[in-house]
């Protein structure tokens, strides 16, 4: 049953997020390296315990209805059944983890489902989603004493993995235009947050550094022999299904810094750098092009906007229906 602080004992929680393909399964089994951290494939719990409308992953959802501040059991359940399916591990809801009205604090069930995934006694568990980049107030209402980590990376790069990605999920390649608006709320997302940042590029130049400055938050000392475990905590950090995530298994490198390159068109760049130029630049990542301006190609905006209309209209009809 719950306490009455509804909030038992439990490992501390770190969150990382950020754009998909930014470099956050690299912090996260960097950071697992150390033993007394442990980790688990994406969660996704706040984007399932978060009542919303029209959440696609990789943009907000169009409208967040909030957390309830109790849970009942069958939709504590269904919640631990999607993460379960997701990250490939039983995770079970008890009767005794609730309380004597059957019901669950969102707090409670979130770090009863972290101990679970833990599968150990690590003091520290992190917890890699991409999209909770969405949902941290949110998570600052549910866990305050949570440590949030937000990695970006130059999203011309981050263009050319995104696409890299989908095209082995044999899915459809984003346009520049997509891809920038992606990138730009994601980055707005986390500012005025109080988050950790970590930039990618520095992670894989400077590891020791980025990783001492984490640990100190965090309470725990860094050492850079833990990298040598990298091998078992990306098995750990990603399912078998996401052959994408391979590249984690190898050394830390700073070698794809700079691949768009050799990757994107010279007009590629130049929509990207027009689009994202403001927030890149507060980043330090520079450009070759004026920031200021918007240009890009209409067929890409219609594109997109009509794609987005037409997920909204059918997210309606099946409310109503």
């Amino acid at each position: 049953m719950d306490t009455s602080t509804d909030t038992p004992p439990q490992p501390q929680t770190v969150f990382v997020f950020g754009v998909p393909r930014s470099g956050t399964t690299l912090l996260q089994t960097v950071l697992a390296c150390h033993p007394d951290v442990a980790t688990a494939p994406e969660t996704y719990f706040f984007a399932f315990a978060v009542r919303s409308f029209l959440f696609q992953r990789s943009l907000p959802p169009l409208r967040k209805l909030g957390i309830a501040p109790r849970l009942s059991r069958d939709t504590a359940r269904t919640i631990a059944e999607k993460i379960s399916r997701r990250t490939e591990r039983p995770v079970t809801i008890h009767d005794f983890a609730l309380s004597a009205d059957g019901s669950i604090s969102p707090a409670s069930l979130a770090l009863e489902i972290f101990s679970q995934l833990r599968q150990g006694s690590e003091p520290i568990f992190v917890e890699k989603t991409p999209a909770h980049v969405y949902f941290i107030p949110e998570i600052r209402q549910v866990l305050p004493q949570s440590v949030l980590i937000h990695i970006v990376r130059d999203p011309r790069d981050v263009f050319c993995s995104f696409n890299d990605m989908l095209s082995r999920q044999r899915k459809r390649p984003r346009s520049a235009f997509e891809f920038s608006r992606v990138w730009n709320v994601s980055v707005d997302a986390a500012r005025h947050h109080g988050v950790h940042t970590v930039r990618y590029e520095d992670l894989v130049t400077c590891t020791d550094d980025v990783m001492h400055s984490i640990c100190e938050r965090l309470g725990i000392d860094w050492n850079p022999s833990f990298t040598d475990a990298r091998g078992r905590t990306t098995s750990v950090a990603r399912t078998a299904s996401e052959d994408w995530k391979d590249n984690c298994l190898t050394p830390v490198s700073p070698s794809s810094i700079g691949r768009y390159r050799n990757d994107l068109s010279p007009h590629q760049v130049s929509q990207i750098e027009r689009l994202s130029g403001a927030r890149m630049a507060r980043f330090g990542y520079e450009t070759g092009a004026e920031s200021g301006g918007a240009a890009f190609p209409l067929c890409d905006a219609a594109a997109y906007y009509m794609r987005r209309g037409r997920r909204v209209a059918a997210a309606i009809v099946r409310k109503l229906t």
